[in-house]
């Protein structure tokens, strides 16, 4: 039985990876030496942010998804609580990123890692000097996957990325992003 999809962000959701904060943020000396080089306004607050995530499983829980957790890794900082960025799970396995956000680059050999343990094959790579980023994408429907090109995204990523889904069908079409107030607050 295949465990693993993902080329709708409408359908059911039947099986979700998430990252408790503990395992992202560690602890307070994690928090406080990467907080500012991330770009947060202020540090995470650890409790705060463990009820919250609580209460967000829960609610994925009650809707019927079952909950996977992503471990620890000391390949990973603080913004691997945000796990959809790394990589984009397909109907065919997991396609890993080289992201655009330096901090964030030891985050995909973790998240393929991981995903090996819970059945998820690895599909392929974007890999330098092409950068991708899962929050520069959208399903539109099970064939098309709009990828805005970004400051993380970029159009040699872009490129592998349509290389990648082709063989199953998926069309990637390019979306130029605005500018809006320059690279650092996107390389942060």
């Amino acid at each position: 039985m295949v465990n693993f999809g993902g080329h709708t962000m409408t359908g059911r959701l039947r099986r979700v990876l998430v990252k408790r904060p503990a395992e992202a943020f560690i602890g307070a000396d994690q928090i406080a030496a990467q907080w500012q080089g991330l770009g947060y306004l202020e540090p995470p607050n650890l409790a705060q942010a463990a009820v919250e995530h609580a209460r967000f499983v829960a609610l994925l829980e009650q809707a019927g998804a079952e909950v996977a957790y992503l471990p620890a890794d000391p390949r990973t900082g603080l913004d691997s609580l945000y796990c959809h960025d790394p990589a984009l799970i397909t109907d065919a396995g997991v396609v890993t990123f080289h992201t655009g956000k330096p901090a964030r680059r030891g985050e995909e050999p973790a998240l393929a890692d991981a995903l090996s343990t819970l059945g998820v094959p690895l599909l392929g790579r974007v890999e330098a000097p092409g950068t991708a980023e899962g929050g520069d994408m959208v399903w539109l429907d099970a064939h098309t996957l709009a990828v805005g090109r970004t400051y993380r995204t970029n159009a040699e990523g872009i490129a592998h990325l349509r290389a990648l889904l082709a063989p199953l069908d998926v069309e990637v079409i390019e979306v130029p992003l605005v500018h809006w107030t320059g690279p650092d607050d996107v390389w942060q």
